[in-house]
């Protein structure tokens, strides 16, 4: 089972449908999709013992992003050796870590405006966290994803890559 943002709605999905989670919970989750972060030991319990409710046809058009308002967005940089060739950059010996402002996430079927035709791509694999994690031993680091989902990268290459200002 996943979970989904349904027009602005929490749902859990299973196959092709969805189920709301403020009606199937009672009202113990409310409907806002990031809300359920904040909580997510307590919601992933509840969502793992099936829940009763009215399912309904999956929407495809109606998804939304699955963490609408994250606090914070981290990014890796040349995280693989064909993107570093490319960009003609050493691979790092560490990871390269940079932040995006939240405004950046977008659903599966809102328009980004292209801020030039020097715009590039790249598929990105994202891991969305649930309970708050600072200073986490790396062998309990699952214990805080909430789940993972493909993005989309979009940059503005003529500004990222010019020199800096003296």
């Amino acid at each position: 089972m996943r979970i989904g943002n349904n027009g602005g709605r929490v749902v859990l999905v299973e196959g092709e449908r969805t189920l709301d989670v403020e009606s199937a919970s009672g009202g113990g989750f409310g409907p806002d999709p990031q809300s359920v972060y904040g909580r997510w030991r307590e919601f992933r319990g509840w969502a793992s013992e099936r829940p009763d409710g009215l399912w309904a046809p999956l929407e495809a058009a109606r998804l939304g992003p699955p963490a609408p308002r994250p606090p914070q967005v981290f990014a890796v940089a040349l995280n693989y050796r064909d993107h570093a060739e490319e960009a003609k950059l050493e691979v790092p010996a560490h990871p390269s870590i940079f932040t995006k402002f939240p405004s950046c996430i977008a659903g599966p079927n809102d328009d980004i405006r292209l801020p030039t035709d020097r715009a590039d791509w790249e598929v990105e694999l994202v891991a969305v966290i649930g309970p708050e994690a600072r200073r986490v031993p790396e062998n309990e680091a699952w214990e805080h994803v909430a789940g993972l989902t493909v993005g989309q990268d979009i940059s503005e290459r003529r500004i990222q890559f010019r020199p800096p200002n003296p």
